[in-house]
């Protein structure tokens, strides 16, 4: 049996200590990460890794969609459900259209509603400290927020291809 990767144990652990909403994070971690590969990828001319990292994203899409509760999160739920739909819908064209833009546009998305469920995961915790977003990035390993040309911003209304919905 050989060695595990470090970093690869460390998210193992962060995972089997979250919290049901750490999860998610991580989870959307987990996409926004491959996103970022995905762009670079494209930005390379890299078919063939570009389309190993975004269905990746497909498969947390997939994990995220599985993980709704209609019941229990009505509109909210609802309005997720829609996102990932369309989220989906987008990574197929920017795929097909090798399309750096659309990657982008989705990858901001995506870390928005990272970034809300972030601050909603300390409330619903009850201020637990077994919290998935208080764990730094793995040893060796770049946060997803801090890879180069990501900078921060809200798609504007005027954007094609943006959905506008409320979570």
């Amino acid at each position: 049996m050989g060695v595990m990767n470090p970093a690869r144990q460390y998210r193992r652990a962060a995972a089997h200590s979250a919290t049901p909403v750490g999860l998610v994070v991580l989870l959307y971690e987990a996409a926004l990460d491959s996103l970022y590969r995905a762009v670079r990828a494209q930005e390379a001319g890299n078919i063939e890794e570009r389309t190993t990292h975004l269905n990746r994203v497909l498969a947390v899409l997939g994990e995220l969609q599985a993980a709704l509760d209609f019941e229990r999160g009505g509109e909210v739920a609802r309005s997720l459900r829609d996102f990932y739909h369309f989220a989906h819908a987008r990574l197929l064209e920017g795929s097909v259209r090798s399309s750096k833009e659309i990657l982008v546009q989705v990858t901001e998305q995506f870390r928005l509603l990272r970034d809300a469920w972030q601050q909603v995961e300390p409330a619903l915790a009850g201020g637990s400290e077994k919290s998935a977003t208080k764990y730094p990035a793995p040893p060796g390993e770049t946060p997803a927020a801090t890879y180069p040309g990501t900078a921060r911003k809200q798609p504007e209304a005027s954007t094609p291809g943006t959905m506008h919905w409320s979570a």
